[in-house]
């Protein structure tokens, strides 16, 4: 996918929840003329589910919102593997030239950044697969991520991450094989490695990268799998990992309001 294609994806998705013309040109913030009032998604299948929803929360501040997340796809690009080392066939290719288009043409203020590939397995600069969670494995992430960051923040972003929540308990019940969901086992069986990557997010408080986590938000208790029943009793997410439309519709206000904070954005922005 080349750069056109991945811009003409875009003004599509943010034409839909803008609920715009085709082309969508949001205004300059007031104090930062180098971005505009645009916030753009990045990420996996939750954050994409979650793109209506915080499209009608950011519309509010007078903000659109740009969905560049892909399902089953890592935030950083980083091309997906099996443990065993196997790659995935045309395994999220377009994850970069989507990003960097919304960038490019949007100028966001916001990037919110919300993935559970991270956690998965990679190979290193030798082509072999890195131990899940060695300094090796965790070097070669956090290098990654830089990399994105630099790409995504480069006109004047603020990029706010999600750091990875606990898996529902259903997840649990079907505890996945690889190929059905890469990070599964590793949500379920590898907390040191989805601990320390959380860890890593965590440490960024700015002055452009920034962290939050949601656990409190999603989860009664701190248990992994964790109890995420809502008011109603039902599941907020019913295959322990996405969301239902109850749960977005409770959640998203709560977790866009928390990024908009942790970003310091209405003092940056003067909104």
């Amino acid at each position: 996918m080349g750069l056109a294609t991945a811009l003409a994806t875009l003004s599509v998705v943010a034409a839909m929840v803008a609920r715009a013309d085709a082309d969508v040109v949001p205004v300059t913030t007031t104090q930062d003329p180098a971005v505009t009032k645009t916030v753009l998604v990045v990420g996996d299948s939750v954050p994409k589910s979650f793109v209506t929803e915080f499209a009608e929360i950011a519309a509010k501040r007078g903000y659109v919102v740009v969905g560049a997340a892909r399902g089953g796809c890592p935030a950083t690009g980083v091309g997906k593997v099996f443990s065993s080392g196997k790659r995935w066939k045309n395994a999220c290719r377009h994850v970069v030239d989507n990003q960097d288009a919304g960038i490019e043409k949007y100028r966001p203020a916001l990037v919110i950044w919300w993935s559970r590939y991270e956690i998965a397995s990679r190979l290193g600069s030798d082509g072999k697969v890195l131990p899940l969670g060695s300094r090796a494995y965790f070097r070669a992430q956090e290098a990654s991520f830089a990399e994105r960051v630099r790409a995504l923040t480069r006109l004047g972003a603020r990029l706010v991450t999600v750091q990875i929540e606990p898996p529902g308990r259903d997840l649990a019940v079907r505890n996945p094989a690889e190929k059905y969901f890469l990070v599964g086992r590793t949500l379920l069986h590898r907390r040191d490695v989805v601990k320390g990557w959380n860890t890593f997010l965590a440490r960024h408080r700015g002055p452009t990268v920034f962290s939050i986590s949601i656990d409190r938000l999603v989860c009664r208790d701190a248990g992994s799998p964790c109890d995420d029943r809502l008011p109603g009793g039902e599941y907020a997410r019913p295959d322990g990992v996405h969301y239902s439309d109850t749960a977005q519709r409770l959640l998203a206000p709560q977790i866009f309001e928390k990024a908009w904070r942790a970003a310091q954005l209405a003092s940056a922005s003067g909104s």
